[in-house]
């Protein structure tokens, strides 16, 4: 009897407190990158560069066996890209050199997973930007960052795992913007006689 319990209230336990860890993973801030590099970010542009798009939701079971999956490239939402053209933006200054933006959607998927022990929530985001003078002449080289995150849980859903896709791309485009930062520290950008657009 004794073994029966606790078989039950192992899982029970667990269920408890996955949420709030999956929680706090969305929470994480990153912060401005945007000190040393005196961007005035005129314009953002997003391309959505993917060969393949899934015109469908992930399909999430109610109860998930092991080695169910499914994978999806969902197409660019409204809401999508607002958010990277938002925080392209938090990294400009009111002054400094002009620039415009371009960002590039290499890839981009959700997927979910059936595991023997609870479920996976799983996401990839690759983003390439290029920063362009008035002249449209390349500002700095262009720069990408691939990242993904992972969740196991027992309560995995598609809301979720959109909140997972987004904090992706904003995790990307951080780290996109922390390598224009080591560019800029390296090698000064080319002079620019124009800085009106």
């Amino acid at each position: 009897m004794l073994k029966k319990l606790l078989i039950i209230a192992i899982p029970v336990l667990l269920i408890g407190c996955m949420p709030s860890h999956k929680l706090a993973l969305l929470d994480q801030k990153y912060p401005v990158v945007y000190e040393d590099l005196s961007l005035l970010i005129d314009n953002v542009a997003v391309i959505d560069d993917r060969p393949e798009i899934s015109y469908r939701d992930i399909e999430i079971p109610t109860m998930s066996w092991p080695w169910t999956e499914d994978i999806v490239c969902p197409p660019l939402s409204k809401a999508q890209e607002e958010l990277i053209i938002n925080e392209v933006a938090r990294h400009t200054t009111e002054s400094g050199k002009k620039v415009n933006a371009v960002v590039y959607i290499v890839e981009g998927e959700k997927r979910f997973e059936g595991l023997i022990w609870g479920e996976l929530e799983y996401v990839r985001v690759n983003l390439k930007i290029n920063l362009y003078d008035s002249m449209h002449q390349p500002f700095y080289l262009s720069v990408s960052s691939d990242t993904f995150f992972e969740v196991k849980s027992f309560d995995a859903s598609d809301d979720y795992i959109e909140q997972l896709y987004c904090k992706a791309i904003r995790y990307s485009i951080f780290q996109c913007f922390k390598q224009f930062k080591i560019a800029h520290n390296d090698q000064p950008p080319p002079a620019d006689s124009d800085d009106s657009i």
